[in-house]
């Protein structure tokens, strides 16, 4: 109000701060390892499960990240990305790995 422009004068105007691109991108690829951790765990039960059935598919219905997806085939899973419409689901398979024959 004018009293307190009077008595104080102008308002400064609050510095705005923002989060560093280094800081955005850290805590970014942080999230990225814990969604990825989760993803595996998850996966991992539903590859026992399987197992457990005398199978050597599973399908995941829903959307990965690319680490995930590199992680499974570096432990010789064939990853395989479907498409039912807008939806996305993975077909693993552990039906053999051409490194080990």
């Amino acid at each position: 109000d004018l009293a307190d422009f009077i008595v104080n004068g102008p308002k400064k105007k609050e510095e705005v701060t923002m989060i560093s691109a280094a800081d955005a991108r850290k805590k970014a690829n942080d999230e990225i390892e814990k969604i990825v951790d989760c993803e595996i765990r998850i996966i991992e039960s539903k590859v026992i499960q399987a197992c457990e059935e005398g199978q050597t598919t599973t399908t995941i219905n829903c959307s990965l990240q690319d680490k995930t997806i590199i992680k499974l085939q570096e432990l010789g899973y064939d990853v395989v990305p479907c498409r039912d419409y807008n939806d996305i689901y993975y077909t693993i398979s552990w039906t053999g790995d051409w490194r080990e024959e």
